[in-house]
C-alpha cells in the first residue's frame, strides 16, 4: 500500500484492520502523522461539541420574541442609538489604538488545547513507558528518564503543527505538559489565570508548556522534563 491509497483508506475507514494498511502505518512517519492529526482533530471536535444546554432555554427564547413583537414601533429609535454607540466605540479604537486587547499569544493557543481537552485531565490510571514513547513519536518527541507517573499521553495539534500532550500525577492535581518542536520563544515566561498557572519554557530544539493548579509546584516538573525530552525521536 503507498501513501495515497493509506490516506483514502484512513479518510473513509480510520479504524480499518487491513494488514498492509496497519503495515504502512507503522513504517510510513508521514502518514503516521496524518493519522495522528486526524484523531486529534476528531478528539478536540468532540469535545468542543459536548455544550451544556442552559435550563428553560425554550422559555427564555419565547419570552425574547415576546418583548421584540411587543416593542416593534420603538425598533428605528433603539437601532439609531446602537449605530451612534457603535460609532463611538469605532472612533476610540481609531485613536486609541494601545487599548486594543493584543492577538493572544502561544500562552492562550496551550491554554485552549487543555480546555478542549478535558478527558485528558480526568485520566487517572498510570500509562505504559512504551505506550508514552509511541504517543509522541508523531510530534517527534521522545523521552529518555523519569518525568513522574503519567496518566495521559497524545499527539496534538498546536497551531497547526503536532505536539506532545502529556498530564502527570501531580501532587495536588494533574499537571500538563506539551511538547512543541514546531514553537520557538526566546525567554521563559508564565502565564495564569484564578484556576491555572504556567510556564513556557524555551529550548534549543523547540518550547515546553507547563501547566498546572496554583498550588502545584510547577517548577520540579519542569526540570524534570528539560533533562528527560529528545527533540528528534
Amino acid at each position: 500500500m503507498n501513501c495515497l491509497e493509506f490516506r483514502r483508506t484512513h479518510d473513509t475507514e480510520p479504524a480499518s484492520r487491513d494488514e498492509s494498511f496497519l503495515r504502512h502505518r507503522r513504517e510510513c512517519a508521514a502518514c503516521r502523522a496524518h493519522a495522528a492529526r486526524a484523531a486529534c482533530f476528531e478528539q478536540q471536535l468532540a469535545a468542543s461539541m459536548q455544550v451544556p444546554v442552559p435550563e428553560n432555554l425554550a422559555s427564555k427564547i419565547l419570552l425574547r420574541q415576546s418583548f421584540l413583537a411587543g416593542d416593534r414601533r420603538n425598533r428605528w429609535p433603539r437601532y439609531g442609538l446602537a449605530l451612534a454607540a457603535s460609532l463611538v466605540l469605532l472612533a476610540v479604537l481609531l485613536y486609541r489604538p494601545y487599548e486594543i486587547e493584543p492577538v493572544p499569544g502561544l500562552d492562550r493557543d496551550v491554554v485552549e488545547v487543555i480546555e478542549v481537552a478535558q478527558h485528558a485531565l480526568a485520566a487517572s490510571k498510570p500509562v505504559a513507558w512504551a505506550q508514552v514513547q509511541l504517543a509522541l513519536r508523531p510530534a517527534g518527541v521522545g523521552l529518555s528518564g523519569d518525568i513522574g507517573v503519567v496518566t495521559f499521553a497524545s499527539p496534538c495539534v498546536v497551531r497547526g503543527k503536532i505536539a506532545g500532550h502529556i498530564v502527570i500525577r501531580g501532587d495536588n492535581a494533574p499537571v500538563t505538559v506539551l511538547l512543541m518542536p514546531s514553537e520557538r520563544v526566546r525567554v521563559r515566561s508564565s502565564f495564569g489565570g484564578p484556576d491555572y498557572r504556567g510556564y513556557l519554557v524555551p529550548t534549543d530544539a523547540g518550547t515546553i508548556a507547563i501547566v498546572g493548579a496554583p498550588e502545584e509546584g510547577l517548577e520540579r516538573f519542569e526540570d524534570q522534563v528539560r533533562a528527560a525530552v529528545r527533540w528528534k525521536a
